[in-house]
Parts: structure tokens; sequence; C-alpha cells
């Protein structure tokens, strides 16, 4: 399978006279960026579980603990401890 790529400006930040980049501006896009990437990886995971989940519910039973365990690192789920909801 061959993917055709396109090229994406990521960042965009202010630059000093002398050439310096501004640090704030670095951070703040890299966090977007970051938070955008992980909000679609979510999303796959989501519709990975749901396919799983129609194909074999009994296997689904069996990953998907690993799989929410992925979502949590990512910051995309929540744990869930004796009824509350900890970040």
């Amino acid at each position: 399978m061959s993917y055709e790529y396109t090229k994406k400006h990521l960042i965009e930040v202010r630059v000093r006279r002398d050439g310096t980049l501004n640090g704030d501006d670095i951070a703040n896009e890299l966090d977007t960026v970051v938070k955008e990437q992980c909000s679609l990886l979510d999303l796959t995971l989501q519709d990975f579980c749901d396919t799983i989940n129609l194909l074999d519910a009994r296997y689904f039973d069996k990953i998907k603990h690993d799989v929410w365990s992925l979502q949590r690192s990512i910051g995309t789920r929540e744990l869930e401890t004796e009824g509350e909801v900890v970040w």
C-alpha cells in the first residue's frame, strides 16, 4: 500500500530580529499538534474497538482493557475507580 503525502505547516512562531524563535510560540503550537494527534488516535482506537466488538464480543472483552489503557495514556479516556472519575 502506498501513501501519497502532502506537506503541512504544523507550527507558526514569531521570529525576533536576531533570528531566534519565540519559545512560548513553539511550546504552545507543539502542544496543540500533540493534542490534535491524540484526538485522531483516539478516534482510530474507538473505530477499532467498535469493529472488534461487532465481529467478536468475547475477543473485545479480552482486549478492551489494553485499548482503554492506551486511551488513558494519551489522555482521552477517564480512569474510573470506585465510582469516581480520575484524570
